[in-house]
């Protein structure tokens, strides 16, 4: 696991302020097991992604992908 950075991020339709920890992971197998928190979890591809992903976790992706 590698810490990949924490950003502050508004968004003021959905859920308020935030902070948001962001990790690379290695995954051990390909199904997801949600928490008590989360009513889903799914595994996406960069271009299924919504554009609003798309800019919220830009770092995060860049990194995978340099790391690949």
């Amino acid at each position: 696991m590698k810490l990949v950075g924490v950003v502050r991020h508004k968004d003021k339709e959905v859920y308020g302020d935030m902070l948001i920890v962001r990790y690379l992971v290695k995954v051990a197998d390909e199904e997801l097991h949600p928490g008590s928190e989360a009513e889903d979890a799914r595994f996406f591809s960069v271009a299924e992604l919504p554009g609003y992903y798309l800019d919220l976790f830009k770092e995060v992706i860049e990194e995978v992908q340099n790391n690949i």
